[in-house]
């Protein structure tokens, strides 16, 4: 698998700068900046890019899984379809035949994490089956965790992320989730990795049936470059920028106001597509 920390270009939909011209203009500002290739995908029906588009197997292999979430079912307009997600760059993709979100796919190098919403979305099959057909084509380890309770979405970009290929940064999570917290980590230890909690509250706060993703800094968008943190104009954002500088020591690390951005339910991972090309270039049609 290609992880987040060797991807060296970045794509947006071409929708992002209509919906969110302040968001969309800082981080083409900042990726540009650092010398990361920014690119737009045309034709998209959604900001959410992430999803739909295809996912990176090595520097030549894409996996197209099939996008039709359930939250999105009686909103066919907001689905993009398979044709509008394959660039020029893209030499080899593989059409796969499972429901699957790309926001629901962490990746290593050779161990990726899913939620088990991978297995409703295709309970036709067994979990079994579903599970080996992932590993084929991803050719990694496949960890399955729970996904929170109360979650629509079931993406597993919103609960964690590798911050290298043996140790994960999760939401710490207190309260009412602190039994989920605890059943989180213990899949994740059975799979020898080691368990990071950083930050993570909850807003009260839905949009047509889908929580914010306010108090969610997991959701970053990371390159080699660099580390773009999502901060949601509280106390506690300053606490969380410094956890994460010592966490990812070395790796630059940007803030970038994200509040009306998230309350939309997602957050700088979901509306970005990171990639890694041998020529690092803009891709056309």
């Amino acid at each position: 698998m290609i992880p987040d920390w060797r991807t060296n270009c970045v794509y947006l939909s071409s929708r992002l700068r209509k919906r969110h011209p302040t968001v969309s203009a800082s981080l083409e500002s900042i990726l540009t900046q650092s010398g990361t290739v920014v690119a737009a995908i045309p034709k998209t029906k959604d900001i959410w890019c992430r999803d739909y588009m295809p996912v990176q197997v090595d520097e030549n292999t894409f996996c197209q899984f099939v996008y039709d979430p359930d939250y999105l079912q009686g909103y066919d307009d907001l689905r993009t379809a398979p044709s509008f997600c394959r660039l020029k760059t893209m030499t080899n993709c593989r059409s796969v035949n499972l429901v699957l979100d790309g926001g629901n796919v962490v990746a290593a190098v050779n161990k990726v994490i899913l939620t088990d919403k991978v297995f409703k979305e295709n309970s036709a099959m067994s979990s079994k089956e579903v599970r080996r057909v992932l590993e084929e084509v991803l050719q990694a380890e496949v960890i399955v965790v729970p996904r929170p309770p109360h979650d629509p979405i079931g993406h597993a970009d919103g609960v964690l992320r590798f911050l290298d290929e043996d140790t994960v940064v999760l939401n710490d999570f207190q309260g009412p989730e602190a039994t989920y917290g605890r059943r989180l980590r213990s899949v994740l230890r059975q799979h020898g990795l080691e368990c990071v909690p950083v930050p993570y509250f909850v807003e009260d706060h839905v949009t047509d049936g889908i929580p914010s993703a306010v108090g969610c800094y997991v959701n970053y968008l990371r390159t080699e470059k660099l580390l773009i943190l999502p901060v949601f104009g509280v106390a506690r954002d300053d606490a969380v920028l410094r956890r994460f500088e010592s966490l990812f020591s070395g790796t630059r690390i940007v803030p970038l106001p994200c509040t009306r951005l998230a309350r939309q339910g997602g957050c700088l991972n979901c509306i970005s597509w990171t990639t890694r090309f041998r020529r690092k270039k803009s891709a056309t049609r």
